[in-house]
């Protein structure tokens, strides 16, 4: 009896301020949209996060020395370190792949293209999981042999060669004053990410 009577007086109070109950209601109803919405964006904002993180490999790890840091010859990393490192941790480690990253130019009849250049092994493809819609990855024999071959993304083949197909076309790359010739052998899918694009060659 007291629960039905204290029903009854609830409900009268509610009755005798409508004014009230509505604004009560209404701050309620605002108040709980609001946190909807925010955990609705931080929801948004980490799947974004984790998106790119995913673009990088949660898996990976690289190995590099502090920008600016002189090394001596016997401190810097060597194409038998990542020989070492990858018998000694052979059954942690699935694909390695030394990287040199160079800003270079593109030696054009009308316009020079500035591009990032980075020079990798033929597990490379792998660590980043390419996706190419011409041609092939650089191959290992291509490594031995120190070929100038190069994998450059779609966007780069366009700006170049337009609707052509480019594979086995040759693109001559300017280092300092240096200019060589480099054999095109595949073209990738560039994925729009946080991270800028770059264009692939033998790690010499």
């Amino acid at each position: 009896m007291i629960f039905i009577e204290a029903f009854r007086i609830a409900l009268s109070a509610i009755y005798a301020n409508k004014m009230r109950t509505l604004l009560t209601l209404l701050g309620l109803l605002i108040g709980i949209a609001s946190v909807i919405a925010v955990i609705s964006l931080g929801d948004a904002s980490m799947a974004s996060v984790e998106k790119e993180l995913a673009t990088l490999g949660l898996n990976k790890i690289s190995i590099m020395h502090a920008r600016g840091e002189t090394l001596s010859a016997d401190e810097k990393l060597t194409l038998d370190d990542t020989d070492r490192i990858l018998e000694r941790f052979s059954r942690q480690i699935e694909s390695i792949s030394p990287k040199i990253t160079r800003s270079v130019t593109i030696k054009e009849d009308i316009d020079d293209t500035q591009i990032s250049l980075e020079g990798v092994s033929e597990q490379f493809d792998e660590l980043e999981d390419l996706t190419l819609s011409m041609g092939r990855f650089i191959n290992e024999f291509e490594i031995e042999d120190r070929k100038n071959s190069i994998v450059i993304d779609a966007d780069l083949s366009e700006s170049l060669f337009g609707l052509r197909n480019p594979i086995g076309k040759r693109v001559f790359i300017q280092t300092g004053k240096t200019s060589s010739a480099f054999l095109i052998v595949g073209v990738y899918e560039k994925e729009e990410t946080l991270l800028r694009s770059h264009t692939f060659t033998i790690f010499n």
